[in-house]
């Protein structure tokens, strides 16, 4: 949510010669979003993958 106390005001005053401005504004930004998610198809959960033992005659990192 975004400004969930509804605190977003802006006001404004100017004078001058000839001239009295006052301006008092509250901006109506109360927001909610909303996500879901959902997974079509199988429900099971894939098995777990084993990773490839390393090389016994190298260093184990992969290379060779």
């Amino acid at each position: 949510m975004a400004d969930i106390f509804n605190t977003q005001r802006f006001n404004f005053d100017a004078y001058g010669p000839g001239l009295d401005a006052v301006s008092r504004n509250k901006r109506e930004s109360r927001i909610a979003c909303l996500g879901f998610s959902y997974r079509f198809g199988n429900t099971k959960p894939a098995p777990q993958r084993r990773r490839p033992e390393s090389n016994p005659e190298g260093n184990g990192n992969g290379f060779e």
